[in-house]
């Protein structure tokens, strides 16, 4: 299971990272797209450092990276952050807080996991304040949603349903988690495509 997390974890920091950027209505540019790969550089650092023996000391590579790209960005760019770079800043500090004071690296890929899809669900709801029947709506789905995957979920640990470990088993959520990382990379990749394709 060590790589499909670490896959999963390098993928996923990756996502959530480049996410932000559309999430807050910005156009990526050097320095947003260098927070990314900064961000998903410390992530996956920790995550060798958790999943391999002998390597506890990486997430010091990860760290020692960030703040390359931390003096690059304030003593060479020296441009103001943007809203998506100052909230992967927190998360940043927040991850290295919970792993290193904590020491509760594990849960670092939860945290960032619960980040995003709450981050979707209030990004998007925000979207629609100028539509109030279609966010009604919009709200209605998302607490029917949530309180269906709880319940299910409740069921899976309690009663032990089988069935549903393809829903909530580690390996399936990976898969799950992959599967939403390549669909939404192709339909942003769909959003930038030029009129007229080619």
């Amino acid at each position: 299971m060590h790589p499909l997390l670490l896959l999963i974890g390098v993928l996923f920091s990756a996502h959530f990272a480049y996410d932000e950027i559309t999430l807050h209505d910005e156009t990526p540019t050097r320095e947003s797209v260098a927070g990314v790969i900064g961000f998903t550089l410390f992530f996956s650092s920790f995550l060798v450092a958790s999943v391999f023996r002998g390597l506890e000391w990486f997430y010091l590579v990860g760290i020692g990276l960030v703040l390359a790209i931390a003096a690059w960005r304030f003593l060479v760019r020296r441009s103001p952050l943007t809203h998506a770079e100052r909230y992967l800043w927190i998360v940043e500090f927040l991850s290295f807080l919970l792993a290193v004071v904590f020491h509760q690296t594990n849960a670092m890929l939860g945290v960032i996991v619960l980040l995003h899809a709450a981050n979707w669900y209030v990004g998007y709801g925000m979207k629609l304040r100028g539509r109030p029947e279609r966010a009604r709506q919009y709200w209605v789905e998302v607490v029917v949603s949530l309180a269906a995957a709880s319940g299910l979920f409740a069921l899976y640990r309690s009663a032990g349903f089988s069935w549903l470990y393809a829903f909530f088993g580690q390996a399936p959520y990976y898969a799950w988690a992959t599967a939403h990382i390549v669909l939404s990379l192709m339909a942003s990749l769909a959003r930038r495509k030029p009129p007229g394709g080619g």
